[in-house]
This record gives structure tokens, C-alpha cells and sequence, in this order.
């Protein structure tokens, strides 16, 4: 399969089903801005794999050379409607 990269504004389904997750970019809007990362379609059900927080404004970044299997997709809960993650990953059938 293909590497994709998505950009989420605000709080969403990045993916739903299986895929390998390379890289997770958080760019906050304020200061002490948080996202959430689960595996699953939503944050109720899914499971939290990540939280990636910033005290300043400036990018932040989760790199895994070898990837991370997730099972049921990636979904983000963000602090604010206005901050933006990346996430680059391949899906699998």
C-alpha cells in the first residue's frame, strides 16, 4: 500500500481501519495545547495510544522509523478546533 499524509484541523477521524502509523505532527494554535491519539474510530471506544503536549507554541513531533500498528484507525482529540496535526501512515487491507 501507499504512504499517506492527512491533515486534521480540530478534533476527527483521520483513517478508520488497520494501517502502520510513521509519524504524528502537532501544530498548536496556544500555548499548553494537547492532541490525543487513538487507535480506534473515536475516543470513546478507542484506545489511547499517544497524548503529545506543547508548554510553547512551536511543532511537535512522534517519529517511528518502523511504524506502529494500529487496528481499528486514528482518531484525534484535540485541545482546540483551530490546532492541526499531520499523520503520515499506510493503511493495510
Amino acid at each position: 500500500m501507499k504512504t499517506r499524509w492527512v491533515r486534521q484541523v480540530g478534533d476527527g477521524l483521520v483513517y478508520a481501519g488497520k494501517c502502520i502509523v510513521y509519524n504524528i505532527n502537532l501544530w498548536p494554535n496556544d500555548a499548553s495545547d494537547w492532541v490525543d491519539i487513538y487507535d480506534g474510530v473515536d475516543s470513546v471506544s478507542g484506545k489511547l495510544f499517544l497524548r503529545m503536549e506543547t508548554a510553547v507554541v512551536i511543532n511537535r513531533e512522534f517519529r517511528c522509523d518502523k511504524g506502529v500498528h494500529f487496528d481499528r484507525g486514528i482518531y484525534l482529540d484535540m485541545t482546540d478546533s483551530d490546532d492541526a496535526v499531520t499523520v503520515v501512515f499506510e493503511p493495510h487491507p
